[in-house]
Order: structure tokens, then C-alpha cells, then sequence
């Protein structure tokens, strides 16, 4: 029953029926927010929010869409069964968007997950990146990681700001990314190869360490020198 908290916007059964005084919230379905001491939370979904007690600035949208999350705060969650999470987990700064998006997550925090099931695998791995239908990461506890689409892989991203940190694989799986870029071994098939350069024309100004094809040879330049493969440009 709320006592002394104000601009709370309650639409349905048990909503926000824990709450005395408490600001700012808005809960609208069954038992949405129902644990709910905090303020500005806002639920929208058949007990949305549920189990939620202190945490604050959560949105949470679809059927069950952050149910488990009890201390967490500033939690995005949007889709049915998106940041489910197990019991009595409090975790905060996630962002879940799509069908049981970050799904099974517990004490990770700090990641986003955007699909059907992206990221669902994750438990305890902290500013994990999942993009794309049914993307998992390489472990339930694995961090700093990114998985867009199964094809695009990023390891060791543990930057902040303008600061850059971490590896990317194209095709290659985390545990076998081993250099800043690693591509994966070419086969027979046509198509395959690990990486190619479209023909064009050479750059006017002469860069240290580019790589270039003007359809005929490679040309790499090294100290204001241009080398092709056979010699000197």
C-alpha cells in the first residue's frame, strides 16, 4: 500500500503492491514491480519486473521481462522472458532486447544483447556483446566478448571511452582468436579465401604500412617508399 510515495502509475492486479514510498514508478500488469521498494522503475507485462526490490531506473517491457533481477538497476529488458534471469540474481546495466533475450542471466552486468535468444547462455560474464537470433557466447561466464551474427567475433574488450582495447575475428571463433584481426584458413572452393582486394587506383600520398591493388600487382609502402611485387613502384 503506498503511504507517502508519489507519481506512481499502477494498471493492474497487484501492481506495485509492495511499494509505500517510492517515487516514480510505473507498472501496468499483473504483479508487475510487485517487490518494488525503489523508484523509477518502469513495467509494462504480465509480472514484468516481478521480483525487483531496491533497483532503480529498470524498463522492463514483455512477459516476464526482467522477473528475477531483485537489487539490479538501469536494466533494459524488452521482449517476452528478456532478462529473465535465475533466482535471486541482482545484476545491473543490461541491455536485453528480443525473446528471452540474456535469458539465464544472473550477476552479469554491463551487456547488451539484441535477438531472438541472443545471449541467453550468459550467466555471469560481464560487457558481453550478442547480436542475432539464438547467439550465444563462448561460455556462460565468458567476458568482453562480442558474437554478432556467428560471423563476427571480438575478444578482450575491456575499453572504455575513446580507448581502444581488444581483437576481432571474421569467421573465427573466440578461443582461437590469437592476433588483433584473425581470419580463417581459405579452402578450394571459390569464395573461400581468407581475404581479397577489389582493384583500384593508388593512394596519391604515400602512407607507411598500406597495402594496396591497382589490378595488376600489391604495392605496400614502407618509409615514404612504395613496394610492388616486383620492386619498387
Amino acid at each position: 500500500t503506498i503511504t507517502s510515495g508519489g507519481s506512481n502509475t499502477i494498471v493492474g492486479m497487484a501492481g506495485l503492491s509492495t511499494n509505500s514510498t517510492s517515487n516514480n514508478n510505473t507498472a501496468i500488469g499483473f504483479e508487475s514491480l510487485k517487490a518494488t521498494t525503489a523508484g523509477n522503475n518502469s513495467a509494462g507485462g504480465w509480472r514484468s519486473g516481478h521480483e525487483n526490490t531496491s533497483g532503480a531506473d529498470n524498463t522492463y517491457f514483455g512477459v516476464d521481462g526482467g522477473y528475477q533481477n531483485l537489487t539490479g538497476s538501469r536494466n533494459v529488458a524488452v521482449g517476452s522472458g528478456a532478462f529473465t534471469g535465475t533466482a535471486s540474481n541482482s545484476s545491473s546495466n543490461n541491455t536485453a532486447v528480443g525473446y528471452r533475450a540474456l535469458f539465464a542471466n544472473s550477476t552479469g552486468g554491463g551487456n547488451i544483447a539484441i535477438g531472438d535468444s541472443a545471449a541467453y547462455n550468459n550467466t555471469t560474464g560481464i560487457r558481453n556483446i550478442g547480436l542475432g537470433t539464438n547467439i550465444t557466447m563462448s561460455s556462460a561466464t565468458a567476458s568482453y566478448e562480442m558474437n554478432i551474427g556467428g560471423l563476427l567475433f571480438g575478444t578482450g574488450m575491456t575499453a572504455s571511452g575513446t580507448a581502444a582495447a581488444g581483437s576481432l575475428g571474421i569467421g573465427v571463433a573466440p578461443a582461437s582468436i590469437s592476433a588483433r584481426l584473425m581470419l580463417p584458413a581459405g579452402t578450394a572452393t571459390a569464395g573461400t579465401g581468407p581475404l581479397g582486394f577489389t582493384s583500384g587506383t593508388l593512394t596519391t600520398v604515400i602512407v607507411s604500412g598500406l597495402r594496396e591493388f591497382d589490378g595488376n600487382h600489391y604495392s605496400s609502402n614502407v618509409s615514404l617508399n612504395r613496394y610492388g611485387t616486383g620492386g619498387a613502384i
